[in-house]
């Protein structure tokens, strides 16, 4: 029923995967009005959202769908508005979320000279991973922690607004009873 009359090929997925036809700027739209759709207290998707944009910065790819999913049952947040969410995790903003997250933890881990990601480029070991990944770590999970605690209180100022407008447009839609059909 909702399909395409004529499928797209492969290639043509792809190319609409990596950039979408109507643009970004439409695609994020398309997720944003499909979160605050999504059926829930303010509360609940806010900290749903929250919970997908701390697991979108951690550096664990794969999993960060059950991350989200893990904290915003935790916080009493919507779980599939955390998955949604934690699509801001995505191949074109690791490598800044990453470099951020490691220039952040780097600052608190004394042993992690300028280097070390350098050195574990030109010679990849076990030994020279603990000096990446300790900073990544710690880096992500606090620059995590504070764009989600960013975007709580805006998204759940936004789902109050949108939920009350789309009450005040049911309820314009309702018919006025007629003075007599009140009296009987």
């Amino acid at each position: 029923m909702f399909q395409r009359r004529t499928p797209l090929s492969p290639s043509a997925r792809v190319r609409n995967w990596v950039w979408p036809r109507g643009g970004f700027r439409r695609a994020v739209t398309c997720h944003v009005k499909r979160i605050l759709r999504v059926p829930g207290s303010p509360h609940a998707i806010a900290a749903g959202v929250a919970a997908g944009v701390f697991a979108g910065c951690t550096p664990f790819v794969g999993l960060h769908i059950a991350v989200a999913a893990a904290l915003a049952a935790l916080a009493g947040g919507n779980i599939l508005v955390a998955a949604i969410a934690s699509l801001i995790g995505n191949p074109l903003t690791f490598p800044v979320i990453w470099i951020s997250g490691f220039e952040i933890g780097r600052r608190f881990v004394d042993h992690s000279p300028a280097g070390s990601l350098d050195r574990f480029i030109e010679n990849p070991s076990f030994a020279q991973l603990l000096p990446v990944v300790e900073p990544l770590l710690i880096g992500s999970l606090l620059l995590g922690a504070a764009l989600g605690s960013l975007a709580y209180l805006p998204v759940r100022r936004l789902v109050a607004r949108a939920q009350a407008s789309r009450r005040e447009r049911i309820a314009a839609k309702r018919p006025v009873p007629l003075l007599s059909e009140a009296a009987e």
